[in-house]
């Protein structure tokens, strides 16, 4: 299974580097209003991808258990059905909580000006980041349910999807509790403290799930496929197996009328 959003964190995490890096060097660039909200964007929304692939897991490990061709003692459409589509709305939603903080990057250079837009923009990064906070704390309650509830499912899985679950979930805490602290310059540097428990809170989560991510892996320990469970009509898999069904019929029926001549 390709992890397609913490692929493209990854990548935005070396470009924000790279830019971060131009900014230090080269101070006249922080004012860049481009560059700036690139950089808020990419900084506050990039692990919400990361917890999106891991609902992504999540829902591969329930399929699974309603699955007779990947191990399940027999085929569970209904349960199969719901899995499916709590775990699609429920991404739908994860990816929603994005919004508000889309909003608030965009906006962040205009603000910097206006006390009234740089109020509701903390409001709305307030929101982005309690909605997520909300919604990996859901993700841990539904995994451990999982694990004790759902018939046939490989724990050990529920359990690392809640550990990679609470690895990440440092990072919106921490959001929200910078994000009351105010200042006369949003360019004002900041302390050697403040740098480190940034990197520590924010940054060293992100990289630890994104090695966990990359780095393994995944699609055999839990069982993904290709692209992992992204249908939601049974139709495609019944045209499948049909299919299948078909072409190891094909070679016996051959034997067959080769006996029969």
């Amino acid at each position: 299974m390709i992890q397609i959003s913490t692929v493209l964190f990854a990548v935005e995490r070396i470009a924000w580097c790279i830019i971060r890096a131009l900014q230090a060097a080269n101070p006249e660039k922080r004012m860049l209003g481009g560059l700036t909200r690139y950089v808020q964007a990419t900084v506050g929304l990039g692990f919400i991808g990361i917890s999106s692939d891991a609902l992504k897991l999540l829902r591969t490990i329930l399929v699974n258990t309603t699955l007779p061709e990947n191990g399940a003692s027999k085929d569970r459409r209904t349960a199969r059905r719901c899995y499916r589509y709590f775990c699609y709305i429920f991404e739908l939603a994860f990816l929603a909580s994005s919004i508000p903080g889309l909003v608030a990057s965009n906006a962040y250079s205009s603000a910097r000006f206006d006390q009234a837009k740089a109020d509701r923009n903390l409001r709305l990064l307030n929101a982005s980041a309690s909605v997520v906070l909300a919604f990996q704390i859901i993700t841990v309650i539904v995994s451990l349910l999982a694990a004790w509830k759902v018939k046939e499912i490989d724990r050990t899985r529920c359990f690392e999807l809640v550990a990679l679950t609470l690895l990440i979930i440092p990072v919106p805490i921490y959001r929200l509790c910078v994000l009351g602290i105010r200042t006369i310059n949003v360019f004002e540097p900041l302390s050697h403290s403040s740098r480190i428990v940034f990197y520590i809170a924010h940054l060293v989560p992100e990289w630890i799930c994104v090695s966990v991510l990359l780095g393994t892996n995944v699609r055999a320990r839990f069982r993904t496929g290709k692209w992992g469970d992204y249908e939601l009509r049974e139709s495609l898999r019944d045209r499948r197996l049909a299919k299948a069904a078909e072409e190891e019929d094909a070679p016996q029926s051959r034997t067959d009328a080769t006996k029969a001549v």
